[in-house]
């Protein structure tokens, strides 16, 4: 297989998943020999039978992301037939791991022949120590599904077909430095080359990003005061023009250790960012942020800053406890950020995925935040808690989440996103500067024996465009059943039904039920 640079096609994704797992394997080539390699095959066949295979709504009005607008009330049923071979090949030697799951999702369509397709699906890591402790570099390649718009209709795997739906490809690959000088500081130097490419000729605009990193940390010498330097460059490159994002941060740390269990926080620096767009080009201030860690006892944690950034007031929060049978977390983030830099943190958001996961089950997805298409720069904020009880036979999990989004970038950045030249896609582009997800997630698991297992999960996402207070809401509830038929064969039954109630012409209300029943035998 030939491996080709990043300034050639960018159409081959296992020909980049090669080049870089190669390139950090081969760093490592005496070692590989000694390390213990496991391959796992695996055939996963499914049938599904639903009663709305496009979740088709009237009065769907954007056009783009390969015609979603075309579904219109073409609501009908249809048994699909999914054959997904896969394999997961691990490889762990004394200076590197490597990971690699891959799943062929094949699905026949009866009544739909001309839907039927092979859809990819690629989760790939490898890192490597090229010198001990010094040199290291870091890989990743993923193929996968995710919907595009909050518009169109949210399928949560692909035997819908909607027109929504895209095949996303990302890439990252990283070589760092790490050095400690002794008991004094730790250092690290890092860059980063990482693309995101879609399977969309018009909308999405592919994109490169070069990051640079350096941070210098105090060492255990320093008890009391701690201290640390932070240095991070951002240029992100996006295709078919020559715009380009470039962010930078200059930020110094200090935690000042008041008790073992609680101490006062502060940053300060400043941010050079250019935004590429004649209208908002120039966004650079000082930053700073004051607060505190708290640590009351050795499984609760809380750590809260606020301060200020070059769009105002900014808030950063983290807290967790555990019990012996509960876990609990919550966390609130502001970031400015790309969909370049959110497709890259390992493939993003809840609802960011293929079919349930690679292993080619077809276990049923919660819906979540959807990390929707972005040519441009957004202000996010996101705020999630969760808790989970883990009982004997029963485990209980409960989920919240906030996410909004609020355009930094010209509107005309966007408005090929929606495949419409006109005052339509203007308008669409404009209802989507600014949007909010919010949702929550439940989740009972039950043990019957070692062998078999029960699940019943519900999710609700309110879509919301602030611009228009134009809501839409999207429930998913689902049930299964899981029995181990032999040591290595697998057998699901389960049941999904997918509502979504519209607020406006935007948003059609819809309803979609499935049954699929699956068997998934490993070799």
């Amino acid at each position: 297989m030939k491996c080709r640079g990043y300034n050639t096609s960018y159409d081959d994704v296992l020909s980049k998943a090669c080049c870089a797992l190669l390139i950090i394997l081969g760093s490592s080539f005496p070692d590989t020999f000694a390390a213990e390699w496991n391959f796992n095959p695996r055939l996963t066949v499914s049938e599904t039978y639903t009663d709305n295979v496009r979740l088709g709504a009237a009065g769907i009005g954007a056009g783009g992301f390969g015609g979603f607008g075309g579904v219109g009330n073409q609501q009908g049923g249809d048994f699909i037939t999914q054959i997904n071979p896969g394999i997961l090949f691990t490889g762990v030697g004394r200076r590197f791991n490597l990971s690699t799951d891959y799943t062929m999702n094949n699905l026949i369509f009866a009544q739909n022949s001309n839907f039927s397709r092979i859809r990819h699906q690629l989760n790939a890591n490898a890192t490597t120590e090229i010198i001990k402790d010094f040199f290291f570099i870091d890989g990743t390649a993923r193929r996968m599904q995710q919907n595009a718009s909050l518009i169109g209709p949210q399928a949560v795997d692909n035997t819908n077909v909607t027109g929504n739906r895209i095949d996303l490809r990302t890439y990252n690959i990283s070589p760092y430095l790490r050095y400690r000088f002794k008991r004094l500081a730790s250092t690290e130097l890092r860059y980063t080359r990482g693309i995101v490419e879609s399977n969309l000729r018009n909308g999405l605009r592919n994109s490169q990003r070069d990051s640079y990193q350096f941070m210098l940390n105090s060492g255990s010498a320093f008890r009391t005061l701690q201290w640390g330097l932070n240095y991070s460059k951002n240029i992100i490159h996006f295709t078919r023009t020559d715009r380009e994002i470039k962010m930078e941060r200059s930020i110094a740390n200090l935690r000042y250790n008041l008790t073992s269990q609680f101490a006062l926080t502060a940053t300060g620096g400043y941010e050079d960012n250019d935004f590429g767009s004649a209208s908002n080009r120039n966004m650079s201030a000082p930053s700073w942020t004051i607060g505190f860690f708290w640590a009351p006892t050795t499984r609760t944690e809380i750590d809260l800053a606020a301060g200020k950034r070059f769009f105002g007031d900014t808030y950063r929060a983290e807290a967790n406890h555990r019990t012996r049978l509960t876990t609990w977390s919550a966390r609130y983030i502001e970031e400015v950020t790309t969909f370049n830099q959110q497709a890259g943190l390992a493939g993003g958001f809840e609802n960011f995925g293929g079919i349930g996961g690679l292993g080619g089950l077809g276990s049923l997805d919660s819906l979540g935040a959807l990390n929707s298409l972005n040519n441009g720069l957004f202000l996010q904020k996101r705020f999630s808690a969760s808790v989970s009880l883990n009982g004997v036979r029963n485990t209980l999990s409960f989920r919240i989440f906030n996410l909004s989004r609020k355009s930094l970038s010209s509107i005309d950045d966007n408005v090929e996103l929606f495949g419409l030249d006109n005052e339509e896609g203007l308008a669409l582009a404009q209802l989507t500067r600014n949007i909010k997800q919010t949702g929550a997630n439940a989740r009972w698991n039950y043990k019957f024996s070692p062998r078999t297992n029960a699940s019943l999960g519900a999710s609700f996402v309110k879509f919301k465009l602030a611009s228009s207070n134009t809501t839409t809401n999207n429930m998913i509830y689902d049930a299964s059943l899981t029995r181990n038929l032999q040591s290595n064969l697998t057998g699901i039954l389960s049941y999904r039904r997918i509502q979504r109630q519209g607020g406006s012409s935007q948003f059609g209300s819809l309803s979609a039920n499935s049954i699929t029943a699956s068997l998934r035998m490993d070799f």
